[in-house]
């Protein structure tokens, strides 16, 4: 690879065992482990890197066709971008990389998490590469692990170790070269010893003497009493049995030697913290084809807010890079704010995007409809995108618009006929690999004044609600979209006076409706409550913040979730708990960014309220494992972590005593923390004694936040975490798998786990 034009440019060569090295002048390779590599796109411009470098060289022969760049993204959002411009190089270096991300992937279904993530560390670690670690290098290892003892403890363990594995003291080599990957991890469970959260969980069901258990007591005494697996079979237990002996555990010695008869400890341990025990519902994680067979509006779509941001609403970057990173987060419905640009060398109108009247950046309309389409063609088969398009743009740059869309997308554009927009909206299914455009359409006047451009969100100004006179209603209106604009659009932005209006206009006509007016149409008459279930049935709703929160903060997506509204628009770029909760709900059916709405959301079930099926929650943390430090880094004092708890509810009647931490009058939050404990992210164990209790009203909208946070003085640093719909938990000592506040597994986020008995 060699620098040009401020890009990199690669060439493979081939038969070279180190030309995936990327070298400097000094001749040190740098580098990231293939387990920091969250996805890779090919061909076209889509990182904030490929966007500085073409406006840098705009004018330059460096500039080249944009399918000769790669960019691989990593740790979570950065970004290694490169321009191959031969076709067979190209094809050679991504299917090189694909191969190894395969290979990888394919190991954490043969190797225990823990022994992954010491091989995930090991390779940074072993600095001369001879297979081996000495003492300084394992007070390394330890820090990364989160594992604090004083340097003297290292030294005295370490040497005890070797001591009794060096034949009696008399094979001097074991002291000299240091221990191997293999002795690292049966030293590390050594240091673990008895404090386990698997091994009290053992002791506690089978017996402290025991050291391997049976198909049948497992069954009985574990699957069927503590997990309430009541159809587990004998069969079951054996298949997973022969899984769990065939884990490449090699700390722990050989396996019974009857593989589907029995395990041992370490093996129960794998199983405790692997995917098989996860605490979602399994049938709840996988993509159910047959359920996007009904109209849109049927389904909770995962959707974003000025999708462009980088950060807050008045004065940050617009970047592409956030619509790959929503479309990679699961995102089906992006945002698109246009307004008029420049005209281009050769007169041609150029539409950009930005949030209108401030001091944000403008990316080209142009380079997010190519970003999309890139994401369509490395994914065909993925649910409809919908482009929300907030048109400010005068006719000239809508009629580029307009050719933007039809070139670039060709066959992947949803164009609706006149027949189709009377009718029930088109199932996901139906619109797979489809991009579909929500704006405003004739002849639908617009709303706002004539001297405005249309804003088909009406997030520019909040109108009356309820059928209030609006004093402009009576003013000449003009049709602001051009017909070859809005001739491409389904789903068509209409303004709301009240619901029993909206449920007259036709299923393609939705309204958007912003964070604040949520409240208070639900405030000024309970019956707006069932109202709107009953719009959303046959429409749909979008719902986007409050112009107040120009830090891009989120509000919280459940009150809109439970009367049926299918677009809660969020801020993407915002890591908080509202968007984890987001990342929750559409990790549902195999995260493919619909999921259907429950009955009684939907109001299918006479008699049967959002509220009648309330429950009592209980949870007990018990343990985890590979917590990592602040942002995945690698060094950093050793962490003291603890677990908070939150449950999101929505209530049956609203909060006279909700306070500014409520966010609303109609949702609820409670929280509960665990003891901190010190020194050790390695394999905390917490083993509450009791369970904490939560009265969840609302079972089919309500979430469940875990986060583990390093206690420290002043500020605690967040260090992982995730959600999970209410409706999703099984009952029982489970797994759970914990993100960076991006959502992303990768590198060191890829071993983190939580041990939290649920019942209800």
């Amino acid at each position: 690879l060699n620098t040009k034009g401020g890009f990199l440019w690669g060439t493979v060569k081939r038969n070279t065992p180190d030309w995936p090295g990327i070298h400097d002048k000094s001749n040190s390779v740098r580098c990231f482990d293939i387990s920091d590599v969250v996805h890779v796109q090919v061909g076209f411009i889509g990182t904030r890197k490929f966007e500085s470098g073409v406006s840098k060289n705009t004018s330059s022969k460096v500039l080249m066709d944009e399918s000769a760049y790669v960019s691989i993204i990593y740790r979570g959002h950065e970004s290694l971008d490169l321009v191959i411009p031969n076709r067979e190089d190209r094809e050679a270096f991504f299917q090189a990389l694909s191969h190894i991300r395969q290979v990888y992937e394919g190991n954490k279904y043969v190797e225990g998490s823990e022994q992954l993530l010491l091989r995930y560390i090991w390779y940074g670690v072993d600095a001369d590469k001879n297979g081996y670690v000495n003492e300084k290098e394992l007070k390394v290892i330890l820090n990364r692990l989160n594992y604090h003892l004083k340097d003297s403890e290292v030294k005295k363990r370490y040497m005890k170790y070797i001591k009794d594995r060096a034949k009696g003291g008399k094979d001097k080599s074991l002291q000299k070269e240091g221990i191997t990957f293999e002795q690292c991890m049966d030293f590390l469970q050594t240091l673990k010893g008895e404090t386990s959260a698997a091994y009290l969980i053992w002791d506690s069901i089978f017996g402290k003497d025991v050291d391997t258990v049976s198909a049948n007591t497992f069954l009985n005494d574990f699957m069927k009493k503590k997990q309430h697996e009541s159809d587990t079979e004998i069969s079951d237990v054996q298949v997973l049995f022969k899984y769990l002996n065939e884990l490449d555990l090699t700390y722990a010695g050989e396996p019974p030697s009857d593989m589907e008869g029995s395990i041992d400890r370490a093996r129960f341990e794998s199983f405790l913290f692997g995917q098989k025990n996860e605490m979602w519902d399994p049938d709840r994680l996988r993509l159910n084809q047959a359920s996007l067979d009904k109209p849109m509006s049927h389904y909770w779509v995962n959707t974003s807010h000025n999708t462009y941001l980088t950060g807050d609403q008045l004065k940050s970057e617009s970047s592409v890079q956030m619509y790959m990173a929503a479309m990679q987060r699961g995102c089906k419905c992006l945002e698109l704010d246009c307004w008029d640009g420049e005209n281009d060398n050769s007169g041609v109108p150029v539409p950009v995007v930005y949030h209108g009247h401030t001091l944000t950046s403008k990316i080209t309309f142009s380079s997010i409809i190519r970003c999309v389409k890139g994401y369509m063609d490395s994914d065909p088969n993925t649910y409809p995108m919908i482009l929300s398009l907030e048109n400010h743009c005068s006719h000239p740059f809508q009629e580029v618009m307009a050719k933007v869309l039809k070139e670039t997308l060709g066959h992947l554009l949803y164009v609706p006929d006149k027949e189709t927009l009377d009718k029930d909206l088109p199932s996901p299914e139906a619109l797979r690999g489809k991009v579909v455009i929500k704006g405003k359409r004739p002849p639908e006047p617009d709303d706002a004044p004539d001297d405005e451009a249309d804003s088909s969100d009406g997030e520019e100004e909040e109108k009356e609600v309820d059928g209030k006179k609006d004093d402009k209603k009576d003013k000449p209106k003009k049709v602001k979209v051009l017909p070859v604009l809005a001739n491409l659009t389904l789903l068509n932005g209409t303004h709301y006076k009240s619901f029993e209006i909206s449920k007259t206009i036709p299923p393609s006509s939705m309204h958007s409706i912003g964070e604040s007016k949520i409240t208070k149409i639900l405030d000024k008459s309970s019956a707006n409550v069932p109202l709107w279930r009953e719009y959303n049935v046959n429409h749909l709703t979008r719902t986007y913040p409050a112009g107040v929160r120009v830090n891009s903060s989120n509000y919280n997506p459940t009150l809109a979730w439970s009367v049926g509204c299918q677009l809660v628009a969020l801020n993407f770029q915002t890591n908080d708990s509202n968007m984890l909760m987001n990342d929750g709900r559409f990790k549902e059916n195999g995260g493919c960014g619909y999921v259907l709405k429950p009955a009684n959301v939907m109001g299918e079930e006479p008699g049967e309220s959002l509220f009648k099926s309330g429950m009592k929650l209980k949870i007990r943390v018990i343990g985890g494992t590979g917590m990592p430090k602040p942002g995945g880094n690698t060094t950093g004092e050793t962490i003291d972590p603890y677990v908070r708890v939150t449950v999101h509810d929505v209530l049956a009647e609203k909060n006279s005593k909700a306070t500014e931490e409520d966010q609303d009058d109609w949702t609820s939050k409670e929280h509960h923390e665990t003891p901190y404990i010190n020194d050790n992210g390695f394999c905390p164990v917490w083993d509450e004694k009791s369970f904490k209790e939560f009265e969840v009203q609302a079972p089919n909208v309500a979430m469940v936040v875990f986060a583990v946070l390093d206690k420290d003085t002043g500020f605690d640093d967040r260090l992982a975490a995730a959600a999970v719909p209410v409706s999703c938990l099984r009952r029982g000592i489970r797994s759970l798998t914990l993100s960076d506040y991006h959502g992303k597994d990768w590198g060191p986020f890829d071993f983190v786990h939580l041990l939290v008995e649920i019942d209800f």
